[in-house]
């Protein structure tokens, strides 16, 4: 018997095929299906942010806190690393990112939504969160919040793990870094070379090549300025320009020194072949004094012995007494006198022959000389030419990789632990210099100050300041007591620091040279971080990362 729909509520008109009423329970199911139609969940918007991001990870509070130039974007639990995993504190950056990951260290644990920051494998992911620390290390945050925050981060964006609490604040100092003003833009030309313009530069004749580089890299750093033509100023418009020019320079000096290079390698191809040439005279001219010299040398040798049988014959002489033996004697003596003429009469016959074919074999040595100094003067010229090619092209790859970090915010550290500041930018190194901090045997701390905005007229910007880590100070131990008859101690401060550790003391304490200042005023940027830190560079510094520093 057919079961009535009325009873879940529907019309008769809806009543299931015939044959679907001898399935039992199939008119219960379609009826349940039909009053429980799905309401549509409720679409979270995304995380909306303006400007640099920041992320502030409270271990203490297992909590974390993403900021971006406004304030406050959002919050959420974390779960840390356990005390045998302990989460290293200190200031990173996020340098992969990847929706579906697993890891390479934990028989391959799922890691969504994940954000390395650190080659060593510490990243934020989603995870379990039981409310405290939990993890082998890596920051765990809640599936949800970790899927809308890998929506807004990109790679580079800090992420600042502490021990404390800390709440990032606005700063404004003297001691924080200025942009150069943004200034007029201008077409950038290369500089002219010799008082030549800039397009004879390319000229790939002999003229250009003879003097190796048109625009030699001492040239081009004389004749290029980066302040504003009109106003004598430094800008940012200025100075992008005046990188412009340098590239410039830089293609034409590697177009003039391979201009040389091209004619020297084709010089010392002619310069060679003469060389040959001049070796075959030589050889030519020289073949007949072998064979004079030899004969010179055996017309000596002919000589000595008719000198030698001469002498031994008069010792032999003077013991003769005999009529007969000395009238023989006499005719002997003027045999061997005639011997000793005869070889000197050959002698000087063959030296007079020597000299008249040697200033034709002087001659030939003479331009085989002259035929290797111009070869080894060109070849001069092509290794002169080969080394500015280089240089000149090193420099320009240099260059090149400058123009397109230029748009990239830059990361400076300052380290009291090694007196010195460190810069990079676009994954790369860019200036080191020394610095000069107040009280450098005291602990300073690790604070972290972020450019947000330019402001007016874009001559200054607006900064915030965390403080990632401080230290106590000289650290002792003393014992307290004993527990199962083993000593107990705790630390004390035994000399505490004697600045107060704060973004606007840490400021103070620094000074930085005014020319590494302007270098600085050229290349921050909005996004831009200074670290002041008791700590040096970290061994995490690699490829691909940006300045990293450990304070745990």
């Amino acid at each position: 018997m057919a079961m009535s729909v009325l009873a879940f509520g529907l019309p008769v008109a809806a009543a299931v095929p015939a044959e679907a009423q001898y399935e039992p329970g199939t008119q219960q199911r379609r009826a349940l299906k039909a009053r429980s139609v799905a309401k549509p969940k409720p679409v979270e918007p995304p995380l909306a942010s303006e400007g640099p991001l920041t992320l502030v990870v409270s271990l203490s509070k297992q909590r974390v806190g993403v900021y971006d130039k406004n304030g406050l974007v959002t919050s959420a639990p974390i779960s840390s690393g356990t005390a045998g995993h302990r989460t290293p504190t200190g200031v990173f950056s996020i340098l992969q990112k990847k929706k579906t990951h697993f890891s390479n260290l934990y028989a391959g644990a799922p890691m969504p939504n994940m954000q390395r920051i650190t080659w060593s494998g510490v990243a934020l992911h989603a995870g379990h969160l039981p409310g405290y620390p939990a993890s082998h290390g890596c920051i765990r945050l809640p599936y949800d919040f970790s899927r809308k925050l890998f929506g807004i981060t990109s790679l580079g964006t800090r992420v600042i793990v502490t021990n404390g609490t800390p709440e990032p604040v606005e700063i404004a100092h003297a001691g924080l870094l200025k942009p150069l003003p943004p200034g007029q833009a201008s077409i950038a030309q290369p500089p002219a070379a010799g008082g030549q313009p800039a397009g004879a530069v390319l000229q790939k004749g002999a003229d250009a090549a003879h003097e190796l580089v048109g625009v030699s890299l001492a040239n081009a750093a004389e004749t290029m300025t980066d302040a504003d033509p009109q106003t004598g100023q430094r800008t940012r418009a200025s100075v992008a320009a005046a990188r412009q020019r340098e590239l410039l320079a830089l293609e034409a000096a590697m177009a003039s020194a391979e201009a040389a290079r091209k004619v020297a390698s084709e010089d010392l191809a002619a310069a060679n072949a003469s060389l040959r040439e001049a070796m075959l005279g030589l050889r030519a001219a020289e073949a007949p004094l072998a064979s004079i010299e030899k004969r010179m040398r055996e017309a000596l040798a002919d000589k000595a012995s008719a000198d030698k049988a001469l002498s031994q014959f008069l010792l032999k002489v003077q013991a003769m007494a005999e009529p007969a033996e000395v009238a023989a004697a006499e005719a002997e003596e003027d045999r061997l006198e005639a011997a000793v003429l005869a070889t000197l009469a050959a002698y000087d016959a063959v030296a007079a022959e020597h000299a008249t074919a040697e200033p034709a074999a002087k001659a030939a040595r003479d331009v085989v000389a002259t035929a290797s100094e111009q070869r080894r003067a060109i070849a001069q010229r092509l290794t002169a030419a080969s080394a500015a090619f280089k240089q000149a092209a090193i420099a320009h790859d240099g260059a090149k990789r400058a123009l397109a970090r230029a748009d990239k915010p830059i990361t400076v550290q300052i380290s009291r632990k090694t007196g010195k500041l460190y810069v990079r930018q676009g994954y790369e190194d860019v200036l080191e210099a020394d610095v000069a901090i107040e009280g450098s045997d005291s602990p300073i701390g690790t604070h972290v100050f972020i450019a947000k905005d330019y402001v007016g007229d874009g001559s200054e910007l607006t900064w915030r300041a965390v403080t990632a880590a401080t230290v106590a100070g000289k650290m002792g131990k003393r014992q307290v007591g004993k527990k199962k008859g083993r000593p107990v101690y705790e630390e004390y401060v035994v000399e505490a620091p004697r600045y107060p550790q704060t973004p606007e003391a840490a400021l103070a304490r620094v000074t930085i040279a005014e020319d590494v200042r302007a270098r600085l005023a050229e290349l921050i940027k909005p996004n831009s971080a200074i670290i002041i830190t008791d700590e040096g560079k970290s061994n995490e510094n690699g490829k691909y990362t940006d300045l990293i520093v450990l304070t745990r």
